[in-house]
């Protein structure tokens, strides 16, 4: 058995490391060296792209549908804080977002038609419901309700100022991730 050896890759160019072997002796120069962390390093690039297909092929169908609104001031709010939400959990690299645009939008108090949510192949659907209070507070309600077991995951209920609809968003869409992923994530976090 030899000892391990440290390689130094950035000497001068005519320094060479020797390999030791019980069969020959052989000269290993700073050019082999390279080839072989080359080939080591596109063996890793090409495991890492396979890596990045597999989780996409894990990722979550998640539905989305319109936000239930009581006024067309917070329409426009709900619109915003779906859309958000949906561009959050996307970029993660965890969630895809599955169609719905041809189902009736489901209230946030009765539990979804589940038959119905299954077609669209989604395994999740996050139902909810923005409404401007007479104070001018913002009232948001959501609830993950997870398709094929027809149960529900969780469901919040946030108050917030109208102006803060984007840190709702972010909000929302930390909480679904921590509940599914089950590692924290905030998307309100700067870059």
């Amino acid at each position: 058995m030899f000892p391990l050896q440290s390689w130094n890759l950035l000497g001068a160019m005519d320094e060479t490391i020797h390999r030791r072997s019980a069969l020959i002796r052989q000269p290993i120069t700073r050019r082999h060296a390279l080839i072989i962390a080359g080939t080591a390093f596109a063996a890793v690039a090409a495991d890492s792209s396979w890596a990045a297909e597999e989780n996409a092929a894990r990722a979550v169908r998640i539905a989305l549908p319109a936000f239930d609104s009581s006024s067309v001031a917070s329409s426009e709010t709900a619109r915003s804080v779906r859309q958000l939400i949906g561009e959050d959990l996307r970029g993660s690299g965890h969630f895809t977002l599955a169609d719905s645009s041809a189902l009736i939008v489901p209230q946030v108090d009765q539990p979804p038609p589940f038959q119905a949510w299954r077609a669209t192949g989604a395994d999740l659907l996050v139902v909810g419901r923005i409404k401007i209070e007479r104070d001018e507070r913002m009232r948001s309600e959501f609830r993950l309700w997870d398709v094929a077991a027809g149960q529900q995951y969780l469901g919040h209920q946030y108050f917030t100022r109208t102006d803060r609809w984007r840190e709702l968003s972010h909000a929302i869409a930390s909480t679904i991730y921590e509940r599914i992923v089950g590692e924290p994530r905030d998307f309100d976090a700067k870059p």
